[in-house]
């Protein structure tokens, strides 16, 4: 996920999503097995 973004530094994607969505990338993905629609967010 943080490559096909554009993140090289795998942490700093981490905190980024964290920042911007108030969740982890693992929450992410867990959330979005849940709800399809934010399969493209």
């Amino acid at each position: 996920m943080a490559l096909t973004s554009g993140f090289g530094d795998l942490s700093h994607f981490n905190r980024s999503l964290r920042r911007r969505f108030g969740m982890t990338p693992r929450e992410a993905r867990a959330e979005s097995a849940v709800c399809p629609h934010l399969r493209n967010v």
